[in-house]
């Protein structure tokens, strides 16, 4: 109550005080800031791209932009700042050269990219583009041999008919250099068992046609000659007029007898 004062010998009762060995807990700080530090004070180079290009003993080191340069050798001469006073060196000033230019006189072209020799083409019997090949370096001159030909199956009915409508003269001098060997018939079978459904590649869409035909050698070159012999012997023709006439005169002479 107002006006009383505590008791004589008494004092106000002590706050309570922490157990003995335990301290406060310590106070929490403040949280960390969700912020974004203070900015770098500057950022590297990016990985990946190269940077400009620069000129160091042994060659042109580096690229420009995304050109990768030639290799330029030389050997660099070193002089003192003294010992060029006074010479052409100390006259000449520095020169600047735009990238597109360096670009263009001593960017290295891209080299190409491999390609299959045509001896692995024919080891492999390539399938490539859903096409058999069996032919190998041979088939680039046949494919223009037979560019003017009729369509395979015509091929094989003119050659089992030897109907001159069917097959040029002409046609004929082109197709007898590419005949195809007889063994080649049991090759091509054995690749179209071991990949049936593929399609043949043009070459060999003739060379299979051909071989389709009974004797086709001796047809074809039989068949030239018959078609083509009168204007063979239209060569021999002047010769063999003045042959004759040299036999006659000597046969016909008085001075001989």
């Amino acid at each position: 109550p107002p006006g009383k004062s505590a008791p004589p010998g008494k004092s106000a009762p002590p706050g309570k005080s922490a157990p003995p060995g335990k301290g406060a807990p310590p106070g929490k700080g403040a949280p960390p800031s969700k912020g974004k530090g203070p900015p770098s004070l500057g950022k590297g180079p990016p990985k990946g791209k190269p940077g400009k290009s620069a000129i160091v003993s042994g060659g042109l080191k580096a690229v420009v932009g995304a050109v990768r340069f030639k290799q330029l050798y030389w050997n660099p001469v070193k002089a003192a700042p003294e010992a060029t006073q006074g010479s052409v060196w100390s006259s000449v000033k520095p020169l600047t050269i735009p990238e597109d230019v360096v670009e263009k006189l001593f960017g290295a072209k891209a080299k190409p990219p491999p390609t299959l020799k045509a001896e692995d083409k024919r080891k492999t019997m390539s399938t490539g583009a859903e096409k058999l090949r069996i032919l190998g370096e041979k088939s680039r001159n046949i494919a223009i041999a037979f560019h003017s030909m009729p369509p395979p199956e015509t091929v094989t009915r003119g050659l089992e008919t030897l109907d001159p409508e069917v097959l040029t003269a002409e046609q004929l001098e082109l197709m007898e250099p590419h005949l195809p060997e007889p063994d080649l018939k049991e090759a091509m079978q054995a690749l179209q068992e071991s990949t049936p459904g593929v399609p043949w590649d043009r070459p060999e869409m003739y060379m299979w046609a051909i071989l389709q035909v009974p004797h086709f050698t001796l047809r074809v070159k039989c068949w030239s000659l018959i078609r083509t012999y009168k204007a063979q012997l239209r060569e021999f023709d002047p010769p063999l007029v003045q042959l004759e006439g040299a036999c006659q005169s000597l046969v016909n002479s008085g001075a001989l007898r």
